[in-house]
């Protein structure tokens, strides 16, 4: 999915973006719609929320991570990477330094 993937429209006053093709008024896709006030903040929006969507979206959806704070290990399960970034983004701000371990490289 990318920016083309979504039709930018003004309608009654306002800035509209869908990821309909069809977005006539009346149509699905025109009801499902979301009101910016402009077009570059529509454009914005879209454009946030795909590099959000990249940011969690796993390439590989192997679960072959853990996470360790302290020599302990702090996952009860294996973990993606994203989600494994995440849990370690988490206790970096919590001021502890946490390490990602790929348990399929330490095998090998």
């Amino acid at each position: 999915m990318n920016l083309e993937d979504f039709r930018f429209y003004a309608s009654m006053g306002g800035h509209y973006v869908t990821s309909g093709t069809n977005a006539g008024a009346g149509t699905s896709a025109h009801l499902k719609r979301k009101s910016f006030s402009s077009r570059e903040d529509a454009k914005e929006a879209v454009i946030n929320a795909l590099k959000l969507l990249e940011l969690y979206t796993e390439p590989e959806p192997y679960q072959t991570y853990t996470v360790w704070v302290d020599g302990v290990e702090v996952t009860d399960y294996l973990l993606t990477l994203s989600q494994a970034n995440r849990v370690s983004q988490k206790y970096f701000q919590d001021g502890y330094p946490a390490e990602i371990v790929n348990t399929v490289e330490e095998k090998q």
